[in-house]
């Protein structure tokens, strides 16, 4: 009997985890996916508003196609008549849907599908909206076969513990019923509290057998559980923060303009440039949230090849250049060598950029910020100093934390969203090297990149 309660009580706690992992990843990647879709349906309003799809069809659909490509999904754009004027495969241009997805779409809703039947796949339709009209609809087809792939992985580790599991309980059974029915009695209550939400629940079970190893297996299983509630949680307590006050701006000075019909045209023109940096702040803290999402979620693809470190190191240097200009800062770059090796040159370029334009930000009128390269032993290092207002020493070891920010009033007021140096100390992670900091407060900081030096 005890054993065929086990048997039972097994079989549920593997569905109960499995569906609860399962609809964790499928929620994460529908959030993924609506920052993305909110991008492109800004980046096609205009064109949908004009009414002229076939003008600017090469421009609509280069914009779906760089998305398609970023996300590694096909997407599409509906007109208000559900026919398919852009593409990102080319495919599919004058073809009809009319879905269930599409018609909450145009209503203003933002839907979604999953499609088992014949390949585990997404559909999202998402509304383009033009005041309080729906002008349009994006339709992406997502393949999550990935997120099945690892729930299929997880359902067969899950099995293997069960059945040894079982195993060990009939084996024991007849001489050890009492001592095989305390940890049964742990499993049975842990269940219980994670069914009802109660992630934090740890099931202790003080022996040096099996049991004590499933019990070790199951509290990291909910562990993970809740670190992936928790990055939720916190991703949209952020999202929530710092787009609230741009937005809040935007929403400002707009109605003023819009209900102020003398308003000085020189006022008017501040009130427009005003948008437009708040704009390009959120734009800013978007493109960091949907790098870092990918960092973390979808495990960031590192394409390596042979690339030249100078010439990216160069082209870096000349492209932010002005962005020094601008506060007279002397910006070097000292590069001893070539620097041949294997990395991904776009993601590294991103880190240059991202620590760069911290130096920048941080260093006074007049100051200096130096880029070096050279070869060190069996690395390559990427140095980037400044005598900028420096970091205090107890912000050292968080400067690479999620959101975290040394001084939130000053990177608030230059636009700073707090994951830049997050993302680059992933990528480095990610190629295999490391990052070192030395800094002191008024003197400045020097960022040490360290890249294994493969050829």
């Amino acid at each position: 009997m005890y054993l065929s309660m086990l048997v039972i009580l097994l079989i549920f706690m593997n569905i109960a985890i499995s569906g609860i992992v399962r609809e964790n990843y499928i929620k994460e990647r529908r959030e993924t996916f609506d920052l993305r879709l909110e991008s492109i349906a800004g980046s096609l309003r205009y064109y949908m508003a004009t009414g002229e799809i076939d003008k600017y069809r090469d421009q609509i659909n280069s914009i779906l196609t760089l998305y398609g490509r970023d996300s590694d999904s096909d997407i599409f754009l509906l007109d208000r008549d559900n026919i398919i004027v852009g593409s990102s495969n080319g495919m599919s241009i004058g073809n009809t849907k009319d879905d269930y997805i599409v018609k909450r779409a145009f209503l203003g809703e933002s839907e979604f599908e999953i499609n088992t039947l014949d390949q585990e796949i997404m559909n999202i339709a998402y509304p383009i909206m033009s005041a309080r009209d729906v002008i349009g609809v994006v339709y992406v087809v997502s393949s999550i076969g990935d997120i099945y792939d690892s729930i299929n992985y997880l359902d067969k580790g899950l099995v293997i513990v069960s059945l040894v599991g079982i195993a060990i309980m009939a084996i024991v059974k007849f001489g050890f019923t009492g001592y095989v029915l305390r940890p049964l009695d742990s499993f049975s209550e842990a269940i219980l509290r994670i069914s009802e939400g109660d992630l934090d629940y740890k099931i202790e079970i003080n022996t040096n057998d099996e049991f004590n190893d499933l019990a070790e297996t199951f509290n990291s299983m909910t562990h993970k559980l809740k670190e992936a509630d928790s990055h939720r949680k916190d991703f949209i307590a952020y999202v929530s923060h710092e787009l609230k006050t741009p937005l809040s701006t935007i929403k400002l000075l707009s109605e003023t303009m819009v209900h102020d019909e003398n308003m000085n045209i020189d006022i008017c023109k501040e009130f427009m440039e005003d948008i437009s940096s708040e704009s390009d702040r959120l734009t800013n803290i978007v493109n960091d949230l949907l790098t870092l999402m990918e960092l973390e979620i979808t495990e960031m693809k590192i394409d390596f090849e042979m690339a030249n470190l100078k010439a990216i190191a160069e082209k870096v240097h000349s492209n932010m250049t002005h962005l020094a200009a601008e506060k007279d800062i002397d910006f070097r770059l000292s590069v001893a060598e070539e620097l041949e090796f294997k990395f991904d040159p776009d993601r590294i370029k991103q880190t240059l950029i991202n620590i760069i334009s911290n130096a920048i930000k941080y260093t006074d009128r007049g100051g200096t910020v130096e880029l070096k390269l050279y070869s060190e032993y069996d690395s390559v290092v990427v140095e980037i100093s400044d005598n900028g207002i420096g970091i205090p020493e107890e912000s050292l070891p968080h400067i690479f934390d999620r959101f975290y920010r040394v001084d939130k009033a000053r990177a608030r007021a230059t636009g700073g969203s707090g994951l830049g140096l997050s993302i680059a100390n992933q990528i480095v992670s990610l190629h295999g090297g490391k990052i070192e900091v030395e800094s002191k407060l008024g003197e400045g900081t020097t960022i040490k990149i360290r890249l294994p030096y493969v050829v």
